[in-house]
């Protein structure tokens, strides 16, 4: 059985070793999206104007990364940054009686049945669910939980049932916030959740009560306890309070619940590892440690903090939230893959802006700039005008309304049609399984030099300047790309080889690569092991731009093969690999 895709998706989630296993015993990769700004909008993502947050001298100032001892200031939300700031400008520009109303349809429409369908049609199998605590537990003084917020959840958990997917519940914004950003939803970006006892309790009690409803639920992923916690350095005095929240967390839960995992966020952005001292779980061992990756460069060292850690207390490794380009995705997860870590994409739906969607973008309305401008302190709009452009922009919303675009997850999983650098090849701790490296050399980035493959500089950029740079700041345009991906060539000579995995080809696909030969090569290309055709590249003598040629014959249809690449006669640098639909 496939480790990939909602086939594996049977019984509830849990450790085995560092690997993660379903209800079988079955290893499972869990490939899925984030639905941010569901119950948790962030204004960047949701069309606040640009120009509404902090400058970065102030941002500094206020969060410690300009080495300041102490906090000199609180962060209090921008206008339209957060929920609760969203919330205040519908209710001054709508009233209070549309704005009750307003946040039913934010949450019914940004996450609609179609929604999770969708993914299971994409053959994601798990999706981490958004969570504000304001949604569920009632800022007041009782312990109040709000039944209308934990249904909105519960319809979601069914079909994520109903359609294979399981959903990993996310605590994205605690009670008093956690992270110390406008993303934990708190009253003044300052993590109240470990500096006020009040919002402590009220933190471990919403889990418990989580547990408690949700607890029997097979598809539920596991309980993922705080959304990037302690993340500025300001403040690092209150780490040692991480460790315990967990540990008081996992206490109450296993209360009621004794088969789901945890995913649990190192500090500093979900990066660091120096609160991962002890285990969580004892008696029962079930949880990950959970990390987030942005834009990151594709080779194992960046995972070797997590790995190590992982192998000291025995546990898998999740990147729950991150990504980059397609390409860069392709590669790096599948280095990761090949040790039990799967992914979670950021994120499902965004506003749709000139930068381009994730997967689902919803457009916003035509008069969305009287609104922008509001908030950015002019003039009001009438309260008839702004009811209509937020009707607008909440039926803008629908799942059927959105635009779409899936090509990105699909390259990411390599799935046909998609490209590849050569530099991509498959993952393997020994020579010889998924290429061959006899280079002692390194490369002019330091890319994967401990696989020996020998990496040359593609002459169509400028070389990289290293320690001059420093000196000289008309160097600036020539230090600025230093990806691997788009500037190193793979050279092979006769007999070495790289190895490429494909997920799924369902009819089959076209091989073409990029490559330069200065006086001709033969490429033999196998899958599986069966030998499918050879590629002739022409000689390009001292050229830099590479020749695309394409092999006459045509890849297995299928899922889950790799293809070979063996140089048979000469020498071949490999640029780009695409692999195209039939």
């Amino acid at each position: 059985m496939s480790k990939y895709g909602r086939a594996a998706v049977k019984g509830i989630l849990h450790t085995q070793g560092t690997k993660i296993v379903n209800g079988d015993n079955e290893e499972i990769i869990l490939e899925g999206y984030g639905v941010g700004n569901w119950m948790n909008p962030e204004g960047f993502m949701i069309g606040a104007p640009g120009d509404s947050g902090l400058g970065l001298e102030q941002m500094d100032k206020l969060t410690g990364f300009d080495g300041t001892k102490e906090r000199v200031g609180v962060m209090y939300p921008n206008r339209f940054d957060r929920h609760r700031s969203v919330d205040a400008v519908v209710k001054e520009l709508c009233g209070e009686k549309y704005a009750k109303s307003f946040w039913k349809r934010w949450y019914a429409n940004h996450l609609m049945e179609d929604d999770i369908r969708m993914m299971a049609e994409l053959d994601l199998n798990s999706v981490r669910l958004v969570l504000n605590s304001g949604t569920l537990l009632k800022e007041q003084p009782e312990f109040e939980f709000d039944e209308e917020g934990f249904a909105v959840v519960e319809q979601v958990i069914d079909w994520c049932e109903k359609y294979g997917i399981y959903a990993i519940l996310d605590m994205h914004a605690a009670p008093g916030g956690q992270a110390g950003g406008l993303f934990d939803d708190g009253y003044d970006s300052f993590p109240r959740l470990f500096y006020d006892q009040e919002c402590w309790d009220r933190g471990v009690a919403l889990w418990e009560e989580l547990a408690k409803r949700f607890g029997d639920r097979e598809i539920v992923g596991g309980y993922d306890l705080l959304n990037e916690p302690l993340s500025l350095p300001i403040d690092s005095e209150v780490l040692p309070k991480l460790g315990q929240f967990y540990d008081e967390c996992i206490k109450v839960i296993r209360r009621h619940d004794t088969k789901h995992m945890f995913f649990l966020e190192p500090a500093g952005f979900a990066r660091h590892m120096i609160n991962f001292d002890h285990d969580y779980d004892p008696g029962y061992h079930n949880w990950a440690i959970h990390l987030h990756r942005y834009g990151f460069f594709p080779e194992i060292n960046e995972l070797t903090p997590y790995l190590l850690k992982g192998l000291e207390y025995n546990v898998p490794v999740w990147i729950g939230e991150g990504g980059s380009s397609p390409e860069a995705n392709a590669v790096f997860f599948n280095i990761a893959q090949h040790y039990g870590i799967g992914y979670c994409l950021w994120c499902w739906k965004t506003a749709a802006h000139p930068m381009g969607t994730r997967s689902v973008g919803h457009i916003l309305p035509d008069d969305w700039n009287l609104i922008q401008e509001y908030i950015r302190g002019y003039s009001k709009p009438p309260y008839k005008k702004a009811i209509e452009i937020f009707d607008e922009y909440l039926e803008n919303m629908k799942f059927e309304k959105c635009i779409k675009d899936f090509s990105s997850i699909n390259r990411t999983r390599r799935i046909v049609p998609f490209d590849l650098p050569a530099v991509g090849y498959d993952h393997s701790p020994a020579n010889n399984e998924t290429f061959a490296g006899n280079w002692e050399y390194g490369n002019l980035l330091n890319y994967r030099n401990e696989d020996h493959t020998k990496m040359v500089w593609d002459k169509r950029f400028p070389e990289p300047v290293r320690w001059m740079d420093r000196f000289d700041e008309s160097l600036e345009p020539v230090r600025g790309n230093r990806d691997p991906l788009t500037r190193l060539l793979l050279e092979l000579t006769e007999d070495e080889f790289a190895v490429y995995f494909v997920r799924k080809a369902e009819n089959g696909a076209k091989l073409t690569v990029d490559a330069l030969s200065e006086n001709g090569a033969e490429i033999e290309v196998t899958a599986e092991g069966k030998v499918i055709g050879i590629m002739t590249i022409p000689a390009t003598g001292d050229g830099k731009e590479p020749v695309s040629c394409t092999m006459e014959e045509k890849l297995p249809a299928g899922t889950e093969y790799h293809v070979r690449l063996t140089v048979k006669k000469g020498t071949v640098k490999l640029h780009k690999l695409h692999f195209m639909a039939e």
